[in-house]
């Protein structure tokens, strides 16, 4: 009865904005404005975009019987406690929401968010200690973290780097006025990352930087094309070269969204592909590499796949917005207009299968793990076989306010009121903890799982 409660609420809530939205065009321009606060969910955002499309979405393969994936059984799951409790994290997410709370061996870094002063905090994901905290700044979120260094930035800059085992400030890289980064990739001993001007009505061009991670020295710069903002996503880093895809800064500010290829080492543009999108729309996702082809959705709602050499584009979908899950064995798997998964031919973009996993209104996510695909949303956890399609199991948890994380043999899955761990194998719930209000997806560490609560705090649970 709770369950109907909290659903029928959710709907009137939902009706009540529709009632009082602007409209898709209008709504897109408040984004941008405020593209850092969080702002729902990757279905979510896809759905905004593709206003009055639905009905590409509903196309089924030809005489092909989907099944819908059995209801998991099982006793009633160990109820789990945190170990530790502390505050000072992010009440209020940043966009995406991964960007305020980030593992890194065992520690938990963490921003707090919109919260003056703005600091960033180092948690002993172990026993929940602060190791230490670095003034950085309200709006500052992590732009990345590997080996013994975390950068992390406002939402207009500087970049700073920091120690990460100390806190330490390394060095600081500044930015030009309205010039903000997006998340960042570390690779080897360089810090690749972009900046855009978010500010309503800019058109300045997107500029990817190259930094030396040691001293924050700039190795190269590459200014991108005039009314187009960089996607969230950080840049992939990928047989020499660096890939990022833009969408327009506003309605009619550029001609069309394109993935820019520059090479590692200079920053030269070796190619742009076409992503046949004249509106905008943001993604959390960067595209998905594998072998010599790039797979990523696109603002108008296609799947494109693009050859990572050239940047021709080897094949296209259209049937509804995709969100890639990952490649395995030959398949693409995309989750295809929030209501069904669909296995594509990697090198043609034949659907060689697709399974309905449910739909409603909640936000929706898909990730691959091993030789399944899970997919979190509408209140539950779906499991899915990535090479045939066929359902494997569901499992009743709520309503995911993140994707589901895999570490060994469990899944982790943060909702609104819970933090669940289930049993990959056969969906069966090993542990629930008691009343949490879950803001992020969970972190895992070796030892722990992490989470971040709507009340500024983080929680440790034993894996």
């Amino acid at each position: 009865m709770a369950d109907l409660r909290e659903r029928l609420t959710a709907q009137a809530e939902q009706a009540a904005r529709a009632a009082r939205a602007p409209g898709p065009a209008a709504t897109l321009r408040r984004a941008r404005a405020r593209r850092r606060r969080r702002l729902g969910g990757r279905v979510a955002l896809s759905l905004l975009l593709v206003a009055g499309l639905g009905g590409l979405t509903s196309r089924l393969l030809e005489d092909r019987d989907l099944a819908s994936p059995p209801q998991t059984t099982a006793p009633v799951p160990q109820r789990a406690a945190p170990l530790w409790t502390a505050k000072g994290p992010a009440a209020e997410s940043l966009a995406p929401p991964d960007r305020t709370l980030r593992a890194a061996g065992d520690l938990v870094v963490a921003t707090t968010g919109f919260a003056e002063p703005g600091r960033t905090l180092a948690y002993d994901a172990r026993t929940g200690n602060l190791r230490w905290a670095r003034r950085t700044g309200p709006t500052a979120f992590v732009v990345a973290v590997a080996g013994d260094s975390v950068v992390v930035a406002p939402q207009y800059g500087p970049l700073i780097g920091l120690d990460l085992a100390t806190g330490r400030e390394r060095w600081r890289f500044g930015l030009a006025d309205g010039q903000g980064p997006e998340s960042g990739t570390i690779a080897g001993d360089t810090l690749f990352v972009g900046t855009s001007f978010p500010a309503e009505g800019a058109v300045d061009p997107p500029v990817v930087y190259a930094l030396d991670l040691a001293t924050g020295h700039q190795r190269w710069r590459a200014v991108l094309d005039p009314g187009t903002d960089l996607q969230w996503a950080a840049p992939v880093v990928e047989g020499g070269q660096v890939l990022v895809a833009d969408t327009l800064s506003h309605e009619g500010s550029a001609a069309t969204s394109h993935l820019h290829a520059l090479d590692a080492d200079t920053g030269r543009r070796r190619w742009k592909a076409d992503l046949h999108a004249p509106g905008q729309g943001f993604f959390a996702e960067p595209p998905v590499v594998a072998g010599d082809l790039a797979y990523l959705p696109t603002a108008s709602g296609m799947l494109l796949a693009v050859d990572t050499r050239t940047g021709r584009e080897v094949w296209r979908d259209q049937g509804g917005f995709p969100l890639v899950a990952g490649v395995r064995d030959g398949l693409v798997v995309a989750l295809v207009g929030g209501d069904r998964l669909v296995g594509f031919d990697a090198a043609t973009g034949a659907r060689r299968w697709q399974t309905p996993v449910g739909g409603g209104e909640s936000e929706q996510w898909a990730v691959l793990g091993g030789d399944a695909v899970l997919v979190a949303g509408d209140g539950a956890l779906v499991a899915v076989d990535a090479a045939t399609g066929a359902a494997r199991w569901r499992a009743a948890v709520g309503n995911a306010v993140g994707p589901p994380v895999v570490a060994g043999e469990r899944v982790y899955v943060a909702t609104r009121d819970r933090l669940v761990a289930l049993d990959r194998a056969s969906g069966t719930m090993v542990w629930s903890s008691g009343k949490v209000r879950s803001a992020t997806a969970p972190v895992v560490t070796p030892n722990r799982v992490v989470v971040a609560t709507r009340d500024g705090s983080l929680l440790g649970f034993a894996r």
